[in-house]
Order: structure tokens, then sequence, then C-alpha cells
């Protein structure tokens, strides 16, 4: 928030040293028309000497005010640039770990495939073996029916 407070006022001295120099060069010209229309007196000739001395010292201290304001703002380039060099960093080191977890996810889905598949063996060979238990039990009731009534 300060550095906000100390951008605004340096903006507004800046307009207000803008506005003065507009101002001054408006007076220069305006004395420079008087004195040609009049006959050339030395205190015209002082006036626009101090006058444009004046127009100086504004342009050096509008110039100073400048480099200010810049040298003011290179603190927060940098901070932004260390922050979006983070940034970038972090989303980097993110989508890794994104893609060491698809991987992840891969592999546990061939394993759960996988064992989907065994089970489905186990299950097939189950259902072999319950028919093969009734049929050999069909039979032996079939074979022990006929021998009792042979007998």
């Amino acid at each position: 928030m300060v550095g906000f407070y100390y951008s605004l006022t340096h903006f507004h001295g800046q307009a207000n040293l803008e506005k003065q120099l507009k101002e001054l060069n408006l007076r220069i010209v305006d004395l420079e028309t008087k004195s040609y229309s009049r006959n050339p007196q030395t205190s015209s000739a002082a006036t626009i000497r101090r006058l444009e001395s004046q127009i100086e010292e504004l342009t050096n201290q509008l110039n100073q005010a400048t480099k200010e304001r810049r040298r003011a703002s290179l603190p927060r380039d940098r901070d932004v640039s260390a922050q979006l060099v983070e940034s970038n960093r972090q989303k980097v080191k993110l989508e890794e770990e994104v893609r060491l977890y698809d991987e992840k996810v891969k592999s546990m889905r061939h394993q759960m495939d996988a064992m989907v598949s065994t089970l489905a063996e186990y299950f097939t060979g189950f259902q072999r073996t319950n028919v093969d238990f009734i049929s050999a039990n069909d039979r032996e009731r079939t074979a022990t029916g006929e021998a009792a009534r042979r007998a």
C-alpha cells in the first residue's frame, strides 16, 4: 500500500511539474510576442531568460521524478518475476506428480484386469468341476439304481 501511495504521489507530482512547464512555455510565447510588437526592452529579455531557466529547472525535476519512478518500480518487477519463476517451478512439479499418478492408475487398472481375468478362469474352472461332479453323481446314482434293480 505504501508503494502504491508513493507511486501515486510521484505521478501527481510529475503531472504538476508538466502543468507548470506548459504554463511557463505559454508565458514565454506570450512575452516573446509582446516583445516583437514593441521595441525590445531589456526587462523582457531578462524575463525571458528567467522563464527559460525556470523551464530548464522544471524539466530537470520532471526527468528526476521519472527516473525515481522507474527505480521504484524495479523491485516490484523483480518480485513479480521471482513469483513467476516460482509459479512455473511449482507447475512443473505438479505436472510431474500428475504424470506419476496417471502411471500408477494405469498400472493398477492392468493389475485389476489381470485379477478379473484370473477370477473368471477360476469361476469357469469351478463351473466345469461342479458340472463334472453333478454328472458323476448322476452316473453313480443311475449305476446304483440299476444295480439295486438287478439284485
